[in-house]
């Protein structure tokens, strides 16, 4: 299995809000700082 360089990964984080991402298929709830969620 090829492994995601690390580059693209922190490249992507960049772009990308995960919060938005993953806030469409788990309910996310506000923890401080930080979201938390249930695994599906």
């Amino acid at each position: 299995m090829a492994l995601i360089p690390q580059s693209f990964i922190s490249d992507l984080l960049n772009r990308v809000d995960i919060v938005d991402v993953v806030g469409k298929h788990v309910k996310l709830k506000k923890a401080g700082a930080n979201y938390q969620g249930l695994c599906p």
